[in-house]
């Protein structure tokens, strides 16, 4: 049993709400750092209290130094960097933050192998794990060579993991016309392009415990929608299953491959009809949908926090309970509202959207943010979808054809 801690979180999303109630239920000290873009976790009755510190993007170096002094001051024990941006910050800066508290991740080597997606695309190929056809371009040149080598229609993302295009995380290109689109709002001098033969499947998350390269916890979700027309996106609705023994059987391979002990989540997209399988990747950090392999029975979090305190973890494993049907209403209904502001779907789908989200939510097993025992995240993060007084008034003035101060098509929103 460990005993009592001073846990920071850091990157306030949705789990890290799930974080705050495990370890605050478990009499543990709960700190919340405020930066994320979820928010809410600061108001959990089971966090302590909260940390307004420097923004990482805008300068590492003073975050840095905050850190340093607060962790001392505020005799904090254990670091729990939650979002993908504080992971690969500590990965960067590993010697500095290894010297101040235990740090509640997994290895920095194996987070910096997964985060090379092609280094891992090629390592499952090596292993006999299918996956769909892809490549790296960084030019115009290459670009358009390997799309034309690989073939229409192609899935586009960012080699690096938090840089979006055109505000998604992947992009389907379907014909020359839309690979010219392609160059207009691809950032070069930020990043390059991996782009892969879209497979047509459902996604299935595996998440997973490991120790010394063998699987101690497992649980698979099939993921029945996102927040994105196009099926890619964040889950908003899914449901773990009994397990898939071919997802299972990659999954262990990846691990004793790679040696891995931590958490993890792998993906991969399965063609229900077919049969046929294509690995997306691994995620070496909390997942977004945490509640999901806690409510199941995995434990993660408190497995990452034995290891960075030096504890073995109960070797024994465990298969993650199946039926769990989880929803993510928030950010459904706010996927809905941004996708109606970019003109992507119309009013009317907007609003039959938000009445799907809401009825999934009413018959859901599991909510990612809203409890009965820990209400007022969940309330708050529904409230954060209704518009600013003054956003309303300007499109008032809109529909009059009277003069606004700004202009209307930015909807300002509470957060």
């Amino acid at each position: 049993m460990i005993s009592h801690q001073t846990i920071l979180l850091l990157g306030n999303y949705r789990p890290t709400l799930t974080l705050a109630r495990t370890f605050g239920a478990a009499g543990h000290r709960v700190i919340v750092g405020m930066e994320g873009c979820d928010g809410g976790a600061e108001f959990s009755r089971f966090t302590n209290e909260s940390w307004n510190h420097p923004l990482i993007g805008e300068d590492e170096g003073a975050f840095l130094d905050a850190l340093e002094n607060y962790v001392r001051e505020q005799r904090v024990t254990l670091l729990f960097p939650v979002s993908e941006e504080f992971v690969t910050l500590f990965v960067r800066h590993r010697k500095r933050v290894e010297r101040l508290v235990p740090i509640a991740m997994v290895d920095p080597d194996l987070v910096r192998s997964c985060l090379d997606k092609i280094s891992m695309m090629e390592r499952v190929t090596r292993l006999g794990i299918p996956c769909a056809p892809f490549a790296m371009v960084r030019t115009p040149r290459q670009l358009r060579e390997q799309a034309q080598s690989i073939g229409f229609p192609l899935v586009v993302r960012s080699e690096r993991s938090t840089c979006r295009l055109d505000g998604k995380k992947a992009l389907t290109i379907e014909s020359e016309q839309e690979l010219a689109w392609l160059l207009d709002i691809w950032p070069m001098e930020e990043t390059g392009l991996i782009i892969q033969r879209q497979f047509a499947g459902r996604r299935y998350n595996v998440y997973f415990a490991a120790h010394n390269g063998k699987l101690i916890r497992h649980v698979q979700a099939s993921i029945l929608r996102t927040d994105n027309p196009d099926g890619s996106g964040l889950a908003v609705e899914g449901l773990t299953i009994e397990p898939i023994s071919g997802l299972q059987d990659y999954t262990e391979w990846l691990a004793a491959d790679m040696n891995y002990t931590g958490i993890g989540c792998a993906q991969y997209l399965l063609n229900e009809e077919t049969g046929a399988v294509s690995f997306l990747e691994v995620n070496a950090r909390i997942p977004g949908n945490l509640n999901v392999p806690e409510a199941a029975g995995l434990g993660l979090s408190p497995i990452l926090m034995q290891l960075a305190l030096g504890e073995e973890p109960d070797q024994t494993f465990v298969q993650g309970k199946s039926g769990l049907r989880y929803v993510w209403v928030s950010g459904e209904m706010m996927a809905a509202i941004v996708n109606y502001l970019r003109n992507e779907i119309s009013f009317v789908e907007m609003l039959r959207r938000g009445l799907r989200a809401v009825r999934s939510g009413i018959g859901a097993d599991l909510h990612m943010v809203f409890a009965l025992h820990d209400p007022v995240p969940g309330y708050l993060a529904m409230a954060r979808l209704l518009p600013s007084w003054s956003g309303f008034v300007r499109r008032v003035k809109t529909k009059l054809g009277l003069p606004s101060d700004a202009d209307s098509s930015q909807v300002e929103f509470r957060s």
